[in-house]
Order: C-alpha cells, then sequence, then structure tokens
C-alpha cells in the first residue's frame, strides 16, 4: 500500500532562465502531511521509524528518477505520544525510543542507501521543555560547547520571554556566545547522525 501522499510533495516551482538547466527546489515529502491529516492511521501518532521507512521506499521506487529525493521528519520526533519531549544532558532534542527504536542516524543510512536525503525538524528557540514548566524552580544544566562553561540560563533571557508561533519556546539571547554555542552542538549532533537538512519552524520577526 502505497502511503505517500502526492499532494503534499513539495513542488514549489522551477525556474528556467534561458539556456541553461532548470533551477529545481528542494523536491520531497515531509510527515507533516500525514501527522496534520485526519485521515484514520494517521495523526500525530503516525510519525515512527516504520512509517518513514516504508515512505523512503515508496520515494526511492517511484518518484527519485524525477528529482524527488528529500524526505523531511517533521515535529514530534523526539516527543513521546503524549507529546513530551525528550533532551539529553545538554538540552538538545534526542529520538523518542517508542517512535524510533533504532534512532534517527538508522533512518538516514536507510535513506542515504537509496538516494535520498533526510532532513529533520526543529522549532526556534529553547524548548520550554528543556527547564520544566515551573518558572521558579527551572532545571539547571550544562552545554557542552567550546566555552566549557554555559549552562541553561545562559542562552535565554532573564525574564524567560517566550518565542515562535506557538510560545512553545524560550528566545534565546544571541548577545550571549553561548546561545551560539548551544545551537552549534545541536548541528553538530544532527550531522553526526547524517542529517542532510532541517526544517527551522516559527520563526518570525524577533524571533
Amino acid at each position: 500500500m502505497i502511503l505517500l501522499n502526492l499532494s503534499a510533495i513539495l513542488i514549489i516551482g522551477v525556474t528556467i532562465a534561458q539556456g541553461q538547466e532548470p533551477v529545481r527546489p528542494y523536491m520531497g515529502w515531509s510527515s507533516w502531511s500525514l501527522q496534520a491529516t485526519t485521515m484514520p492511521g494517521h495523526g500525530l501518532s503516525w510519525l515512527k521509524e516504520d512509517n518513514v521507512l516504508r515512505q523512503i521506499d515508496v520515494m526511492s521506487s517511484t518518484l527519485l528518477e524525477f528529482g524527488y529525493n528529500h524526505i523531511n521528519i517533521d515535529s514530534g520526533w523526539n516527543a513521546d505520544f503524549n507529546w513530551n519531549a525528550g533532551f539529553d544532558l545538554s538540552g538538545r532534542p534526542i529520538p523518542n525510543g517508542d517512535r524510533f527504536p533504532r534512532g534517527i542516524d538508522f533512518v538516514a543510512n536507510y535513506a542515504h542507501e537509496r538516494g535520498l536525503k533526510l532532513g529533520i525538524y526543529a522549532p526556534v528557540g529553547l524548548p520550554m521543555g528543556v527547564f520544566g514548566s515551573d518558572q521558579d524552580n527551572k532545571i539547571n544544566f550544562d552545554v557542552s560547547g567550546p566555552s566549557g562553561n554555559c549552562t541553561g540560563f545562559d542562552l535565554v533571557y532573564p525574564d524567560f520571554r517566550s518565542t515562535n508561533g506557538w510560545d512553545s519556546s524560550y528566545k534565546m539571547d544571541f548577545d550571549n556566545p553561548c546561545a551560539q554555542e548551544f545551537i552549534d552542538s545541536i548541528a553538530e549532533l544532527f550531522v553526526s547522525w547524517g542529517i542532510d537538512f532541517f526544517k527551522l519552524d516559527g520563526v518570525g520577526p524577533g524571533s
């Protein structure tokens, strides 16, 4: 059974300059098309390793020859089925073991072996789940980085102002170099898994 939602394939348009080959945008599929639907058997709980692997199989066998080679794992990959997000001791997102029991690196390798690129999702800001919901009793965590002396409190503003379209993250204070070190450490983590690109969501003025 083909699960690929063809209507959700990214077709942004093709720019053709006279005398030049077409310049194509990223062409592929995002899991959000099946996470956001109300179709039976889908929705937020649909995002799981076996489902993504089936999508990779469909993409590589039917659409790769036409230039569709990007698979994006959207929001929820590091959350349990009650939408509680998971993080490592440095506050970086880690895949949920029930959704991705063999890890994101396994999925990336599976995609690469079939000629595809794998992307992943991240919201702008520092997710509130890193600290917890109680602003008077926030967890202080160590942030890995070149300086070696950053903590979670160095990443955000003292008033814990929120950001992104859902107010689900704290706005990061990039006047403090620890914030950039933290973002760099997430990028390095994604690269270590074999991630080729990522979707940064919730970006807006001042975010």
